[in-house]
């Protein structure tokens, strides 16, 4: 699955005339958890009430229903945590996501994607490198997806006949050790550099591939698995930008894959959280001297096609309702009837779904996702924004 196509068609999706439901349902061990069964069994029931929609949206929402229990009975995978659904009358898209999701709902007429944004920036793309002696294995992690890209030998180093290497005498050993036992002499030295001299050049060309696929698809972080000793003949390689993203995470955890994918999990959590901080940090700061920050969707929505919004914060699962002028698309924070330059009727939109759409069409617009544990957003009504020096562009 192509994340960016999957978001960009979402984003782009007209209008529907029947409902379009959206859901975020936590997952435990291949299942939903009974947290979210409730969830999804009480949410459609309150929308199903008699009285409460109309009958061909009762029905509707009853077949979504059906259809989402069979697929979570059938389809799910083992390593998911969360469950991203978008369902209608023509439209069904399910993606399985590795990490947990809050349970949520939303209904409309078109998909309502920050939840699956959200996700998606707590996971971002990974390359990953394990190495020994006699390779090395670069995978591409992306949204719980692993992928091997290459494996890249070592040249094969030819030792003298009458000298050997016992298996023991890989990678990790002190200087004084890099020689078997009755290996010794001229022959010895020999072999030990062409040994060295083997692993120098495969992770040289690790590191060539590395360059070359961030060129194409940029990621956030390189991760090393392997011995410390041979690292920096992988790191020095790389241009001084990309330097600062390696990290040796440790060994080869040969028996159990999995622990090596948990510590990638583990450091991208790290990583985003780290970045969520810095975020926040600077936007109090700007705050606190009341330099170049807007506040409020009444504040950020006239600015969003100025270019002069650097980074904007909202709560994924913070629908933020207001309206939206079908002739000039103007938007209005909170309800009211006609647009004020053209004096159309408004349609009902979530502002929360405009900016991820506007973010997601026409980047960049870095978007910071703010939790609902941190009540100084929700203060603000939901929104707000870091501003740039520059002057106004024009619109798109």
């Amino acid at each position: 699955m192509n994340l960016q196509s999957t978001l960009r068609a979402l984003c782009s999706a007209r209008p529907a005339d029947e409902p379009v439901v959206t859901w975020s349902l936590e997952v435990a061990r291949a299942r939903l958890s009974p947290a979210a069964k409730a969830f999804l069994r009480d949410a459609l029931e309150r929308r199903v009430h008699p009285g409460g929609v109309p009958s061909g949206t009762r029905e509707a929402l009853r077949s979504f229903s059906e259809k989402i229990a069979r697929y979570v009975e059938t389809e799910l995978h083992s390593e998911t945590q969360g469950l991203y659904l978008v369902i209608g009358d023509q439209l069904w898209q399910p993606v399985q996501l590795p990490v947990p999701v809050t349970n949520f709902v939303h209904v409309g007429r078109r998909p309502y994607v920050a939840p699956l944004l959200e996700a998606a920036t707590r996971t971002p793309r990974a390359y990953v490198l394990k190495y020994d002696q006699h390779e090395g294995v670069l995978q591409d992690f992306e949204l719980g997806t692993w992928t091997e890209l290459d494996r890249i030998p070592s040249p094969a180093v030819k030792r003298d006949a009458e000298h050997t290497t016992p298996g023991r005498a890989g990678l990790g050993r002190t200087s004084s050790q890099r020689a078997g036992g009755g290996t010794g002499g001229g022959g010895r030295d020999r072999f030990e550099r062409h040994f060295e001299d083997a692993i120098e050049t495969m992770l040289h060309r690790a590191a060539a591939k590395v360059v070359s696929l961030q060129k194409r698809t940029p990621s956030e972080a390189i991760y090393a698995f392997g011995d410390r000793e041979h690292f920096p003949f992988f790191r020095d390689q790389l241009p001084a930008g990309l330097r600062t993203q390696a990290l040796h995470v440790g060994p080869v955890p040969h028996r159990h894959e999995d622990l090596l994918r948990k510590a990638v999990q583990r450091e991208l959590g790290l990583l985003t959280q780290e970045r969520v901080d810095r975020a926040v940090a600077e936007f109090r700061d700007r705050r606190a001297e009341g330099c170049r920050v807007a506040l409020g969707a009444g504040q950020v929505l006239p600015l969003l096609d100025t270019g002069r919004v650097d980074r904007l914060f909202i709560d994924a699962y913070d629908p933020l309702m207001g309206g939206i002028c079908p002739e000039c698309g103007a938007l209005y924070e909170g309800f009211r009837e006609r647009c004020d330059p053209c004096g159309k009727e408004l349609a009902t939109a979530s502002m929360t779904q405009q900016v991820v759409a506007h973010a997601v069409l026409h980047p960049p617009l870095p978007l910071t996702f703010v939790g609902a544990s941190q009540a100084w957003l929700k203060d603000l009504g939901g929104m707000a924004a870091l501003l740039s020096k520059k002057g106004v562009r024009t619109k798109r």
